[in-house]
């Protein structure tokens, strides 16, 4: 039978209504800061104090998040309400107004196997810094199990033994590690920024004992009604013990304290972080020029044997570079002589670079709604152009991209953070039709957004950069 922990802090720190709750984590991750950029992320730092004070900046971490590919979710903390020595994980599943969150039972009861760990039920009943990420979570992620780890009174060696048992489920991108931490406790509003971006910095110096020192330094400054600096300091020092041996780069999200909220009081307050810490991406994809022929060639087959399926077999994977099977997004491109006859592609995701080409291939030569679907006796005529995407990464506006370089996507929003309309154009098309920046927006959000022509002031912006190349370079 399975074992639940029901809600500690609904109608407190959250609201306990489902909807109202839903609706008010929606608009945090709608305007959360969510960036790819060029870190794959595995880690986030969370504050857990009541929404109405943090929960802008949880959302901005939890954002960063993969929802296609993140499945499980180790949560970090400090024990607030009750005291033990050790290590303690939880194998209930957790319940709040938005479902149940179901523990990951198979993880969890390997780590009680640990002599070093135990399970401590008291400390889990009313702690709240774990249980408030839950409802963000199941917003963004909708699907994924969790294991509840509690840090007690807890030695060095406690900690490295945590770290080194964790470490291979860093390896794995199907995991994401949540450290639950608020920053410093009750100083005025001008200490607490100085304070946490002392501490932000030291934490993502990747280096543990940096942020030990960090920590030190704070209490013997005296700091007037600093209780103190880190809640979650154990947890956040086995993160960093991790993050080091998975070879994960910090980065900074976003920062408040309880002095910015309506609610909040500026001469006493609380420090909310959100850092991440992931894989850096290779944003500059590289393809030798036999890998490029090979994709283009692989194109061509995917096309021909969609003509005649009888006649043409398609290579098979011994036959194709490790390269091609790497994750990326890809646009094919279909001229005949100097016209287009075809253009259909997707942005970047977990899906292999060879599986994207071939389906866009299919999509560009026969399902695209400005051309009639190809014809066998054109398929000599056509000339094949791969244009290979690298992860997006969030703009301001036209500063931010370079003509001719980056590739521009344009998102628009409803008010419960829908998608409703987007369009994008490839780098080589400001080129081909000698743009200025304002025109290239301009068409992008007209012609392919569909939101006018200056649709883009108020709409999302993405960069991206493409490798391109074609039959009539490569062969």
């Amino acid at each position: 039978m399975m074992k639940i922990r029901e809600s500690a802090v609904a109608g407190s720190f959250y609201a306990d209504d489902k909807n109202e709750l839903f609706q008010e984590i929606s608009g945090y991750l709608k305007n959360s800061r969510a960036e790819n950029g060029n870190l794959d992320t595995r880690m986030l730092i969370c504050p857990h104090a009541g929404y109405i004070f943090s929960g802008q900046i949880a959302a901005d971490a939890i954002s960063h998040l993969s929802k296609n590919k993140t499945k499980r979710i180790f949560i970090l903390a400090a024990a607030h309400h009750f005291g033990f020595r050790g290590i303690s994980v939880n194998q209930q599943s957790y319940e709040t107004p938005l479902g149940l969150v179901k523990n990951d039972t198979e993880i969890s009861e390997a780590l009680l196997g640990e002599k070093f760990i135990d399970y401590y039920p008291e400390a889990h009943t009313h702690e709240h810094c774990i249980e408030v990420e839950l409802p963000i979570l199941q917003v963004h992620l909708q699907n994924f199990t969790l294991i509840p780890i509690l840090f007690g009174a807890c030695s060095e060696n406690d900690i490295d033994l945590l770290a080194k048992r964790l470490e291979k489920y860093a390896e794995n991108p199907e995991n994401a590690f949540i450290v639950s931490t608020d920053f410093s406790h009750y100083p005025n509003n001008e200490d607490a920024s100085k304070i946490d971006k002392l501490t932000a910095d030291a934490i993502v110096s990747g280096d543990s004992e940096q942020l030990k020192q960090c920590l030190w330094d704070h209490d013997q400054r005296n700091i007037n009604e600093l209780h103190t600096a880190l809640c979650g300091e154990k947890a956040v020092l086995c993160a960093m013990k991790i993050a080091k041996q998975a070879n994960l780069n910090w980065e900074i999200i976003s920062y408040a304290n309880s002095g910015d909220s309506f609610q909040g009081n500026s001469k006493s307050v609380v420090g909310y972080y959100a850092i991440r810490a992931g894989k850096t991406i290779n944003n500059e994809f590289q393809l030798s020029k036999n890998e490029k022929q090979k994709l283009l060639n692989y194109a061509r087959a995917v096309i021909r044997h969609k003509l005649a399926p009888e006649k043409h077999d398609l290579p098979t994977r011994e036959h194709l570079p490790n390269a091609l099977f790497e994750a990326g997004g890809a646009f094919v491109t279909l001229h005949k002589g100097e016209k287009l006859r075809g253009c259909i592609g997707r942005f970047s995701d977990e899906n292999p670079l060879i599986e994207n080409v071939h389906k866009m291939a299919i999509s560009a030569a026969f399902q695209d709604p400005r051309f009639e679907p190809l014809q066998k006796s054109e398929l000599d005529e056509i000339s094949i152009e791969i244009s290979v995407l690298t992860p997006l990464q969030r703009i301001e506006g036209p500063n931010d991209f370079v003509l001719g370089k980056h590739g521009i996507y344009i998102i628009k929003r409803d008010e419960n953070g829908n998608i409703t309309n987007s369009g994008t154009f490839l780098p080589q098309v400001a080129q081909s039709q000698n743009w200025t920046k304002a025109e290239f927006l301009g068409f992008c959000a007209r012609d392919k957004a569909g939101i006018g022509w200056d649709g883009w002031k108020d709409a999302e912006l993405y960069r991206y950069n493409a490798l391109i190349f074609s039959e009539k370079e490569i062969l």
